[in-house]
């Protein structure tokens, strides 16, 4: 899948190491999804991490940002940030902020846009990709990851019960 992630779940995942986001980040680091990203979007990023805001966590977790980008950049397929003629009219979100998110899922062919953002959430079904939270995304291997370790856990003790 072609993923679009914003600027809140990035910092979940690189400044918090959010484990509730370790197999969304494992899906496209293992190449198993790509992660799109442009200049506008990165920017933000790169601001928010070097952000005071954020200062007490890069300390605490020893984490060095400017490496740190560098290598989310070389994670990420970039995308232009010019619009293509002919491209598909977007919904306006409500938070001016996150339109840059809607483009670049647009521009960059997305089948995924996830966020928490209630404004950007607000769009889904007004756009071609999907737009919605990582748990969502998330599900479906984790569902089968589990059924498959609950289905070994049964036959174990079929096993000992013979």
């Amino acid at each position: 899948m072609r993923l679009v992630i914003d600027t809140n779940i990035l910092l979940s995942i690189y400044l918090y190491a959010d484990p509730r986001h370790t197999p969304l980040r494992a899906r496209y680091t293992c190449g198993a999804d790509v992660l799109l990203m442009d200049a506008l979007c990165y920017e933000e990023l790169a601001y928010m991490m070097r952000s005071r805001h954020f200062e007490k966590v890069r300390v605490a977790n020893a984490i060095h940002v400017e490496p740190l980008l560098i290598k989310i950049a070389d994670e990420c397929e970039w995308i232009a940030s010019a619009i293509p003629q002919g491209m598909q009219a977007l919904p306006s979100c409500r938070d001016p902020d996150d339109q840059k998110f809607l483009l670049l899922a647009a521009r960059g062919n997305a089948d995924a846009l996830l966020s928490y953002d209630k404004a950007l959430l607000k769009c889904k079904g007004r756009v071609r990709f999907m737009i919605s939270r990582p748990e969502q995304l998330a599900m479906p291997a984790q569902a089968a990851s589990e059924a498959q370790n609950e289905s070994r856990a049964q036959s174990q003790s079929l096993d000992v019960v013979n």
